[in-house]
């Protein structure tokens, strides 16, 4: 069993009293806060076929990236409390509030507006990096980033992110310094590692090993097929 850690990700519903007996009526939305080709997306889009053929009703998957998954997040939270809005996001909605705090910034939603539904994935946060990248290890990675401090780029979801975070806080436990380059969600983040923009970045198992990928499509190193 797959220890479930802090890239798990949930779905969330705005927090509603009751619902009528006839619920749906009408189209159910699946909101990701991150640009298409993350994690959230990846889980979204099976979702909403699934609640097609249960309820009857169209169950769009709306993409509505920005702010680190803020922009997205805070939409839904502040929706009529009815059902018809729901968010495929990760605990990157607590990292949002804890931010917030940090810099004395009123936060555009609370977590009493949203009520956790379903633990759709507890994938673990891995890290890979370009094949270009001389190491097949953590411990070479972090040799390496110490002769060459803040030169190495990895890339993240964005500033505060659920990529970001961990790596950032491995990063600080290691004594070494990377280089940031955040991008406006997961799957921009593995295209900028594939595009040789960045040397290394982070993610779900789901979206930084896919099993299978067109021939002209870049190259990482991670997960079983060869862990750092």
């Amino acid at each position: 069993m797959i220890t479930r850690l802090t890239t798990a990700i949930v779905l969330v519903l705005a927090a509603a009293g009751g619902y009528a007996q006839d619920y749906p009526t009408r189209a159910i939305t699946l909101t990701n806060p991150n640009p298409p080709g993350g994690m959230n997306q990846i889980l979204a889009q099976p979702l909403s076929a699934m609640l097609e053929r249960i309820t009857g009703q169209p169950a769009p998957v709306v993409n509505r990236p920005g702010g680190t998954a803020g922009v997205g997040t805070a939409y839904v939270a502040n929706q009529p409390p009815d059902g018809y809005n729901i968010l495929v996001t990760t605990a990157n909605l607590h990292l949002l509030i804890e931010k917030d705090k940090i810099y004395g910034i009123k936060s555009p939603f609370t977590l009493d507006q949203i009520a956790p539904l379903a633990l759709l994935s507890a994938d673990p946060l891995i890290m890979v990096v370009h094949p270009s990248m001389p190491v097949k290890s953590v411990k070479e990675l972090v040799a390496l980033a110490k002769s060459k401090p803040n030169e190495i780029v990895f890339s993240t979801s964005g500033p505060y992110g659920i990529t970001h975070t961990p790596q950032a806080m491995f990063f600080h436990a290691a004594g070494i310094t990377l280089r940031h380059l955040p991008t406006t969600g997961g799957g921009p983040a593995v295209t900028q590692a594939l595009g040789g923009h960045s040397q290394v970045t982070g993610g779900g198992r789901r979206r930084s090993t896919p099993t299978r990928r067109p021939a002209s499509c870049g190259r990482s190193r991670a997960g079983a097929r060869s862990p750092i």
